[in-house]
């Protein structure tokens, strides 16, 4: 039987971008006439409620998180995505962190979208339909784009197109480049990394409790499982990012 691959990379340092490792904040109530408005700003140790990311990708053409919006002091989301914690780690930097759970998480996008009627259903049905689990690097965006809206988070590697993996793990990274007078506008931003660690994917034969399940599948389907082979973590995304700062409690 022959399976296609897929990894998903992440955690790789790229040098373009370099994070500043230092302690301590400063709030907006703590600025005063001494201050020099054209000096960098400093990260927050916590942010507001609705305050909101948006991030703009230089290395891709489809941004991986285009929105996050703080839904607490500490935690950030967006629709589909999961919960990403707020991290300040220097005096101009800080992460957003994520854990996923990547095999309930892939089931789960797979079981909406073998069941779904709607013409992407129908058509993911059709890619996985083949005596081999060969696809074109076309084929294999058309899975992630049907797949990530249900609730998956696939990603293709960087160096192959025709393999994607499954996020275990993703940081995405803050440097603050903006100023104090940016601040007191209620806008900040700077550059990001996004690092994944995750796990290579194999596609496997439909089962039977698979063909139970799912009336307009064949033996012939082949259905995408994450495997326990993790991959040394990669930079998969850099850019732009801008936190708009919500005024009030």
């Amino acid at each position: 039987m022959n399976f296609t691959r897929i990894r998903l990379f992440g955690f790789a340092v790229i040098s373009s971008l370099s994070f500043v490792s230092c302690d301590s904040s400063t709030p907006v109530s703590e600025l005063d006439s001494s201050t020099n408005l054209t000096g960098k700003a400093k990260s927050e140790v916590t942010l507001l409620q609705e305050d909101e990311f948006v991030y703009t990708a230089i290395t891709s053409n489809d941004e991986i998180v285009p929105v996050l919006t703080m839904g607490s002091p500490t935690e950030a989301s967006s629709f589909g995505s999961p919960t990403y914690q707020y991290v300040k780690t220097g005096d101009f930097s800080f992460e957003l962190r994520a854990v996923y759970s990547t095999q309930e998480n892939l089931n789960d996008a797979l079981t909406l979208a073998l069941r779904d009627p709607s013409p992407l259903g129908t058509r993911l049905r059709e890619i996985l339909f083949r005596r081999q689990a060969i696809f074109t690097a076309d084929e294999v965006q058309e899975i992630i784009d049907i797949l990530n809206p249900a609730g998956a988070d696939l990603t293709t590697d960087p160096t192959d197109p025709t393999r994607f993996s499954t996020a275990s793990r993703r940081e995405i990274l803050h440097e603050i480049t903006s100023t104090n007078g940016d601040f007191l506008a209620g806008v900040q931003s700077g550059i990001y990394q996004i690092r994944e660690a995750g796990f290579e994917v194999t596609f496997r034969e439909a089962t039977a409790a698979d063909l139970a399940a799912f009336r307009l599948l064949s033996p012939l389907h082949k259905i995408p499982q994450a495997t326990n082979t993790s991959f040394t973590p990669r930079v998969i995304e850099e850019g732009r990012w801008q936190l708009t700062l919500k005024n009030n409690n």
